[in-house]
């Protein structure tokens, strides 16, 4: 069984997928447990509210396409450079993808698009 954690107390944390849902109540968690939560997400507002909400400071967000490699990996150095070394990462983020159309149907970009997000963004913020 996974171990729970009650305190994050002097770690870092990125949370990918930090604006809504999960990742949003990981990165309160994180917080209110001592964590220092670096918040990732593609909705700025979504981001400038829970900046707002946890008092994070501007180079704890990060607006990021996680579809887009390059995007990932220029993010990861700006916390890397900024930061040092995180300790976590919750990834968050997901899409559905196409749905209520038969498979041989589904354009290959969407079905492309679906992987980024929910695969190889996977990768690129673990390498």
């Amino acid at each position: 069984m996974a171990e729970v954690r009650s305190d994050f107390s002097g770690e870092k944390v990125i949370v990918a997928g930090a604006a809504a849902g999960i990742g949003r109540a990981a990165s309160k968690l994180i917080h209110q447990r001592g964590g220092t939560v670096i918040a990732l997400d593609l909705s700025k507002d979504g981001l400038q509210t829970l900046q707002a909400e946890l008092g994070l400071i501007d180079n704890q967000i990060h607006v990021v396409d996680v579809s887009d490699e390059s995007n990932v990996r220029k993010t990861f150095g700006e916390i890397e450079a900024t930061h040092g070394q995180v300790h976590a990462l919750v990834n968050s983020v997901g899409v559905t993808g196409p749905t209520n159309i038969m498979a041989e149907n589904i354009p290959w970009a969407d079905i492309e698009k679906t992987l980024r997000i929910n695969l190889y963004s996977a990768i690129w913020m673990t390498q």
